[in-house]
């Protein structure tokens, strides 16, 4: 029996003991919970303010590429406006292209604080778990990074595309108005055809009247010779038709040396449509100048272009030939000879293609995430609503089961 206590109270002393442990050691994991939870609080607290903050400055950024976006479409509607009428609003065209690189640098600072904003929010998204958020955010980065590359390439180039939008549209203009002054000159021209065909008329009229005193006068010389009365006023009435007959000549002269004037003479216009022509020559000039000027641009930047890939390509021979690789040495000889017949506008082209499909690439890629990221937020979704019933059919489930054991 004594034995029996002993062990009986050794049993219970490392029993408590064991309880004290155990005691200590939950108190000591419930603190540690308590801190972990408070600091899981703290950090998701951050995290949504970040998150806040992100998506602030993704709004406002939205808003600025949207207006540098506005801004291009009144600038080239400035430009369309004054090709269209060029007499009245050509003048707008250059102001146009101004107003137009001013909203591609706009949309362009706009796009980078998007791409900004959808980074952070991509980081605070991966931090609290959704992937789905964090892969949309992923993708509205890489849509607006590209935009603002290639608004950034456009502003490096000079606003090479802009430069040529304005050269294009002034020769347009130019072509217009030179069309404007020689329809005012053929108009011109017509009504001096239309003088000198009056003044054959006139030269006919005239030489009919001459034959008109050429009859009177063989009359009067009839009249003559049936007596002596008759013969005076026969003689007289010869007298009068005479006259006639030279004056009636007289005129067939002025009238056919007129209608000869009239066609050797130039065209004059009068002194409005003088006025008119004058000033549309000065615009056509101006405007002539003005396409010069950007199309020179245009050229020189692409002349440059030209220049740096003909010199990668002329390095790459040299590199190929240290080598002494047969095949590189081959294609690189190649690519010198085939960039060598091509003019500057047509490997600036190249280049130009070679970097859109680069964008294009980067688009889709932002797209294919953003639709990933959809997606999985949709069916993250449908999992959520779905729950409930899941666990209710699982519960009735277990009821049947434990129904037939029994």
């Amino acid at each position: 029996m004594g034995a029996t206590q002993v062990k009986r109270k050794k049993v219970q002393v490392a029993t408590n003991k064991r309880v004290r442990t155990l005691t200590k050691t939950a108190k000591a994991y419930q603190k540690t919970a308590t801190a972990n939870v408070k600091d899981v609080e703290q950090h998701q607290s951050t995290s949504e303010k970040v998150m806040k903050v992100a998506e602030k400055t993704d709004e406002i950024a939205g808003y600025t590429a949207t207006a540098g976006q506005v801004t291009q479409y009144v600038g080239k509607g400035m430009i369309a406006l004054g090709t269209a009428c060029p007499i009245t609003f050509g003048s707008l065209i250059a102001p146009g292209g101004v107003v137009e690189k001013v909203g591609i640098t706009v949309e362009t600072v706009g796009n980078y604080g998007k791409m900004a904003a959808n980074i952070t929010k991509t980081a605070v998204n991966v931090a609290q778990g959704n992937i789905g958020g964090a892969l949309m955010s992923a993708g509205a980065a890489v849509m607006s990074g590209a935009s603002a590359v290639k608004g950034t390439k456009e502003i490096q180039s000079g606003f090479k595309s802009v430069n040529q939008e304005v050269a294009n549209a002034s020769q347009k203009a130019s072509d217009k108005m030179q069309a404007k002054a020689t329809e005012i000159s053929d108009k011109a021209t017509e009504k001096a055809a239309e003088g000198a065909a009056n003044g054959t008329d006139a030269a006919a009229k005239g030489t009919e009247t001459a034959g008109k005193g050429t009859e009177a006068t063989a009359k009067g010389t009839e009249t003559a010779g049936k007596g002596t009365e008759a013969t005076a006023k026969g003689t007289e009435t010869a007298g009068k038709s005479t006259e006639a007959t030279a004056k009636g000549t007289e005129t067939a002269g002025k009238s056919t040396d007129a209608a000869a004037a009239s066609a050797d003479a130039k065209p004059e216009l009068s002194a409005k449509d003088q006025a008119k022509v004058d000033k549309l020559k000065h615009k056509v000039n101006d405007m002539e100048k003005q396409a010069k000027t950007y199309q020179d641009k245009v050229d020189s930047y692409n002349k440059g272009v030209a220049d740096k890939v003909k010199a990668d390509a002329a390095k790459k021979l040299e590199n190929a030939k240290a080598s002494g690789n047969a095949s590189s040495i081959e294609r690189a000889q190649q690519e010198v000879d085939r960039l060598g017949k091509m003019d500057n506008n047509s490997i600036a082209g190249e280049v130009d293609k070679s970097f859109g499909k680069k964008l294009e690439k980067g688009m889709q890629a932002g797209s294919f995430m953003m639709q990933a990221g959809s997606q999985l937020g949709g069916a993250k979704q449908n999992r959520v609503a779905a729950g409930p019933v899941a666990r209710q059919r699982m519960v009735s489930g277990a009821r049947l089961q434990r129904a037939r054991l029994r």
